[in-house]
């Protein structure tokens, strides 16, 4: 910024000079007055004429220098002083305050811990302190200050006479009566004597140090508060959901049908929900079934809080994942990790190896050695809604188990209702050997069976009785049955399932098992080669009882560690097992001692003759889900089997482990 070319104005008339020098002659010439500033020593001029004027003590408003430009000088503008500084004051502490001196609030009202003695009333015909005096005063207070809560409101009642207030009405409208206090009262203290005094309202509130209105709460609460507990702080706070809401909640989520699993998890006490449902769903079901009954609903974080402490429920069994590998998803063509853990490379060998197996029997199966894959998928609610308004009532269930040939590329889809058969391990070994007598050629020496680590393998001994029979009485003479690495079982069997989740969903209603037949049917494309069976009660066996004779060894084996067991036609009464690791044991099916049995001689006999029976409370929810569908679907519900006991209802297989 540049210099300016005349740095020395006059404070008095506000005239420009560029020396200090011209500026003290004119002030001394024109204006008359004679400054005591000395001129700068080093012979500069450093200071303005308002910078003298503060030198001299006189304070002037300094005007604004514009470089390069000449001053104008307004004669209007007054010079203000400037406003002073102010200084803030340190606020005083309040000193401590003693028991018996006033308060802050309210110094005219002493402390109520302090007796205050009565020699005058302000009653208009009595003075209440010649009746009680001030000995017997602090005899009263001091003997009302040491009682509890309770105590005090039972003195309360008893000093005191309640009085009825008369009705009182008004000359303009003498029908409605005038609003009034619910009673009177008065108070009696007693003297020395024992003699009881009615004194007036200031001298009991002063002598007792209770307030009028502690009296009339007193006499309010008798029939609440009879013994006169102290009810402060036991009262429920008023956000609080209340037991009979809580109990609402718990009776809405135990009406909803809940299932046990059929194998992996039977042990664990946790229980499943169908697995379209979820928490948002069931608090939406809950909401309308409140507005019908007129009941006030929660919110959904409340709901979600009892459903998850107070119920051991779930709504989806645990997919079969591998928890050693990392998780992936597709996108764009590609396969993207979505759960970054240490690659077990010991276990990567092991599925590397499995799966080069697998791939090895696909490639040699052939008509003498037939590799087959079988699958049972999660059971068909039936009748099966486009919308879920029907989730508190108990339905029938659909079985569907696939046979997949990897060396014809076909399926055998087999189909039946739980009035029909369960899904127990001897209801899946029936289908496998219907299977094997209509569907393998008679040529066929060698059978390979590929499962789920738990589909298909079980703890008793009725299965394996089963395949060592037909073994006895086929031209086969020995059975694989090998179970994939548990996250690595997905086959060709999960790949129709899901074509025939994707055409059911194009059905509004599914009402009968027959619907989801024709669905399955559509779905495999059985014109193209599948073929579609619907079984009945005649094709489901099992073994009689073998009177203690056999018995089944392989429970003291670890089942997810078992890879395969072969069972072979010389061997009767042992069958082989190997383990992921590739160890080999021999398990015997014959007690020591016991007399040996023809395996081909075992008696068979139906699981559930002439079908299977349901509990009669699924046959009113059943029967209460049809009332609006046509006739030749009613007809069917109502002609279903009641057991006279409770049926276990096993609806899911799990795969978990």
């Amino acid at each position: 910024m540049e210099k300016s070319l005349h740095p020395w104005n006059c404070g008095f008339c506000g005239s420009c000079f560029t020396s200090f020098n011209e500026l003290q002659d004119h002030v001394i010439g024109l204006h008359g007055y004679k400054s005591s500033v000395q001129p700068p020593a080093n012979g500069t001029d450093n200071k303005s004429s308002s910078q003298i004027n503060q030198d001299q003590g006189t304070v002037k408003k300094p005007v604004q220098k514009i470089a390069g430009t000449p001053k104008k000088i307004n004669a209007k503008v007054h010079n203000t002083p400037e406003k002073p500084v102010k200084v803030r004051r340190k606020r005083k502490l309040p000193e401590p305050q003693e028991e018996e001196k006033p308060t802050k609030r309210s110094r005219r009202k002493p402390s109520k811990k302090v007796f205050l003695p009565q020699e005058k009333c302000k009653c208009k015909n009595k003075n209440c302190a010649d009746l009680i005096d001030v000995n017997r005063q602090k005899e009263i207070f001091t003997h009302f200050k040491n009682l509890s809560y309770s105590e005090r409101i039972l003195y309360l009642r008893n000093i005191t006479t309640v009085k009825p207030v008369k009705e009182h009405r008004s000359d303009r409208m003498p029908i409605v009566p005038l609003a009034q206090k619910a009673f009177n009262y008065k108070v009696h203290l007693t003297d020395r004597t024992g003699q009881a005094w009615k004194v007036c309202q200031s001298f009991y509130s002063r002598c007792l140090q209770v307030a009028p209105v502690g009296v009339r709460s007193a006499l309010l609460s008798v029939e609440s508060n009879p013994d006169g507990k102290d009810l402060r702080g036991h009262h429920p706070p008023a956000n609080r959901i209340s037991e009979n809401v809580r109990e609402i909640i718990r009776q809405f989520i135990a009406s909803i049908p809940s299932y046990e699993p059929r194998y992996g998890a039977k042990n664990s006490p946790m229980k499943y929900l169908c697995p379209n449902l979820h928490i948002t769903k069931l608090h939406g079901f809950y909401k309308e079934m409140c507005d019908k009954n007129g009941d006030n609903s929660v919110k959904d974080h409340i709901f979600r809080e009892i459903f998850k402490k107070e119920f051991n429920l779930d709504f989806k069994l645990l997919k079969d994942s591998c928890k050693k590998c990392p998780s992936r998803r597709k996108k764009d063509n590609k396969y993207i990790p979505t759960r970054e853990i240490p690659i077990d490379h010991d276990h990567k060998a092991m599925s590397d190896r499995l799966r080069d197996e697998f791939n090895n029997d696909v490639t040699t199966a052939s008509v003498n050695r037939k590799v087959l894959s079988f699958a049972l998928r999660e059971p068909l609610e039936t009748p099966r809604f486009s919308n879920d308004i029907h989730v508190t009532k108990r339905k029938l269930w659909t079985f569907n188990l696939c046979v997949y040939d990897e060396g014809d590329k076909k399926a055998y889809m087999y189909v039946w209702s739980e009035d029909v058969a369960s899904n127990g391990p001897e209801e899946i070994t029936s289908c496998l050997l219907y299977h094997l007598r209509f569907f393998v050629p008679p040529t066929t020496t060698q059978v390979v069976f590929y499962s789920s680590s738990k589909i298909g393998r079980s703890s008793t001994i009725s299965p394996i009785l089963m395949l060592k029979n037909h073994l006895a009485n086929s031209n086969i003479y020995q059975i694989e049955h090998k179970f994939h690495l548990p996250g690595h079982n997905y086959s060709a069997c999960d790949r129709l399932f899901e074509q025939t989740d994707k055409v059911s969903k194009s059905f509004d209603i599914l009402s009968t098992p027959d619907a989801w037949c024709g669905v399955i049917r559509n779905a495999t494309r059985c014109d193209l080669g599948n073929t579609f069976v619907q079984l009945t009660w005649q094709d489901f066996v099992k073994v009689k009882c073998t009177n203690g004779i056999l018995s089944d060894r392989s429970a003291d084996l670890k089942a997810s560690n078992i890879f395969m067991t072969k069972y072979s036609r010389m061997e009767d009464f042992s069958y082989e097992v190997t383990t992921y690791e590739g160890e080999y044991i021999k398990v015997t099916i014959a007690k020591w001692g016991k007399i040996m049995v023809d395996m081909a001689g075992i008696a068979m006999e139906y699981i559930h003759l002439q079908g299977r029976s349901i509990s009669q409370m699924k046959k009113n929810d059943l029967i209460e889900l049809v009332q609006y569908l046509d006739d030749h679907t009613k007809n069917f519900y109502q002609n279903l089997k009641v057991a006279e006991e409770n049926v276990e209802d096993y609806a899911y297989a799990s795969d978990e482990e």
